[in-house]
């Protein structure tokens, strides 16, 4: 074999070598991206137990404290343990928070019909409600349209003929909202305008009335037909209202059928937990039901948070 020869093949050696080596290192660095992939995917998934861990730690936190709560007076206002931040530690790499609130220190849209039937007073304060927030778009009568069981329109309503004319076509739910979120799907509610509604109500799932210890300043003006709300939330502060005919008491000019929409009590409460992790902060919403000393989870729902 010539010199010649041999060159060639130390060559053709030479470029095999090469070509096995630039095809090992392709395949290790694949591999090494796969598993800096699956490092990656295990670590979300450890953050999303410890998440779980930690939300289940807190409801059983807001359980305790409102059975405790449960055994003292039936009356409920923010001076109480209920409505302290939870006593939680910083845990490895992040933290933990949970908040309990008073979800009957709002209005109950679900309150707007019951029985089937349209509910004069909780509409007529409803609407006050709208008239204050300048939302003239948001109409009570489709609100009540989408919950009521029949497919009547009201006047300045709307059921199925109205939202199967949308794109994508649908119906009325023709039954009690599930969600604040859910009015998003009624005639007349934009995002704005849920944004402006959302701290003054909430969904429960029965016509629970308006813990006027909690509620804020406005509904305290509404529910007490024109009285200053801020004279009404610092009254409350110095002495929480001990019942209902201490609210009417201390607000005389109040409708007389308002009466029913007004507790001093609440059944209906919700935690809302932040955990913060090395990726960033989970948040959680926690709807709990009271009743007497039994207290159980009816809604969970994770939110999203960019903080």
């Amino acid at each position: 074999m010539s010199g010649a020869d041999r060159a060639g093949e130390r060559g053709v050696a030479l470029l095999g070598a090469v070509l096995l080596a630039a095809l090992a290192t392709a395949l290790a660095v694949s591999w090494l991206a796969r598993l800096d992939a699956f490092g990656g995917r295990t670590a979300g998934m450890l953050e999303e137990l410890r998440a779980a861990q930690d939300v289940a730690s807190l409801e059983a936190w807001a359980v305790a404290v409102l059975r405790r709560d449960g055994r003292g007076p039936a009356v409920d206002h923010p001076g109480e343990i209920w409505a302290l931040p939870a006593l939680a530690p910083e845990v490895q790499g992040g933290a933990v928070a949970g908040t309990l609130t008073d979800l009957q220190g709002r209005f109950n849209l679900n309150a707007l019909v019951v029985a089937g039937q349209p509910n004069a007073p909780a509409i007529r304060l409803f609407r006050a409600l709208l008239q204050r927030l300048d939302l003239p778009a948001v109409r009570v009568e489709a609100i009540v349209d989408w919950i009521d069981a029949d497919n009547l329109a009201l006047p300045g309503g709307g059921e199925d003929a109205l939202y199967l004319r949308a794109e994508p076509p649908y119906r009325a739910a023709n039954g009690p909202l599930a969600s604040v979120q859910e009015l998003r799907f009624v005639a007349g509610v934009d995002g704005a305008a849920l944004s402006r509604l959302a701290p003054y109500v909430t969904v429960l799932p029965e016509p629970a009335a308006i813990n006027v210890n909690t509620a804020p300043p406005l509904l305290l003006e509404l529910l007490a037909g024109g009285q200053s709300g801020a004279a009404l939330a610092r009254r409350r502060q110095a002495r929480p209202f001990a019942g209902v005919q201490d609210w009417l008491a201390a607000a005389p000019g109040a409708p007389a059928d308002y009466a029913g929409l007004v507790t001093t009590a609440s059944g209906y409460f919700e935690l809302d937990s932040r955990i913060t992790a090395s990726s960033g902060t989970r948040r959680y919403h926690t709807q709990l039901r009271r009743d007497g000393q039994r207290v159980s989870v009816w809604a969970r729902q994770r939110i999203e948070t960019d903080a």
